[in-house]
């Protein structure tokens, strides 16, 4: 079982070796403050798929749930790591490419809104002009 991080690998492991030891698994902890909408979402995406386990969903909702209620009572933070704890190492270059992508993607978004307003507009104009 491979983690994302390498102080989970040394510490989290499977004891009974079901989890074949090449499988990538990702752990969320209850003191993330993302964890619970992350279980959510997750959820969400198991009951939109051609064959929900319903079980899956039932115990995902009320784990989440649970995760809500221990973060009332303890101390939540938002997620971090040390980069020497990273398994997959990211470049500069690629977190930058990523970071550009990304501003692309929400100017190309935000475009696409604005062309759709103004047909919306201009849709509104025709009929109080055909009313008239």
């Amino acid at each position: 079982m491979i983690h994302a991080r390498k102080d989970y690998n040394k510490r989290i492991q499977d004891s009974e070796n079901i989890i074949p030891s090449d499988e990538p698994v990702f752990l969320l902890r209850g003191q993330d403050i993302h964890a619970p909408a992350m279980l959510d979402t997750y959820a969400n995406k198991v009951a939109a798929s051609d064959s929900p386990d319903q079980t899956i969903i039932d115990n995902t909702v009320a784990h989440a749930k649970a995760m809500r209620v221990w973060q009332d009572e303890n101390i939540c933070r938002f997620p971090d790591m040390e980069e020497a704890d990273a398994i997959y190492p990211i470049e500069p270059e690629a977190v930058e490419d990523e970071e550009l992508e990304d501003e692309e993607a929400e100017e190309a978004d935000t475009s696409e809104e604005e062309e759709e307003e103004e047909e919306e507009e201009e849709e509104e104009e025709e009929e109080e002009d055909d009313e008239l």
